[in-house]
């Protein structure tokens, strides 16, 4: 079962320094990931396609800084993998009311993590980390 200390991590592991391209390559890691994206929409919604690309569009570039995915891979995956429900005509998409056949059982503890406050401050202390790597490799101009 994955607590929310793990599931943190790893969410950040996979937001931040994975760079995946199309998805993670690791099982777990895209379950932590489809699971994260299902936790930000909003589980009532009925949403169109368009209106999801949107959704997953905007959380690839304000949460996923580092992913080289695209929203369409991301939308067909959470399909695939039972995160999202789609009706028969392919035009309305929600979060499935049952849990997804998933390998990782999460923590109920999981289901309280504000995904975006967690990303958003991980992307800044990851940015501030990096200016503070980099700031110790540029040499002082000697006049």
């Amino acid at each position: 079962m994955m607590d929310p200390t793990t599931f943190k991590k790893r969410l950040r592991n996979v937001c931040l320094r994975s760079q995946f391209y199309s998805l993670p390559r690791k099982l777990h890691d895209r379950h932590v990931l489809f699971h994260a994206i299902s936790m930000t929409l909003d589980a009532e919604t009925l949403y169109t396609e368009v209106e999801l690309n949107d959704a997953l569009k905007g959380w690839l570039a304000q949460l996923a800084p580092e992913a080289n995915s695209d929203h369409v891979t991301l939308r067909r995956a959470l399909v695939d993998y039972r995160y999202l429900v789609r009706d028969t005509h392919g035009r309305q998409y929600q979060i499935n009311p049952e849990a997804p056949a998933s390998p990782l059982t999460m923590a109920p503890e999981v289901a309280q993590v504000d995904v975006r406050s967690f990303l958003t401050q991980a992307i800044q202390e990851e940015t501030a980390r990096r200016a503070q790597a980099r700031a110790r490799y540029v040499q002082p101009s000697q006049d």
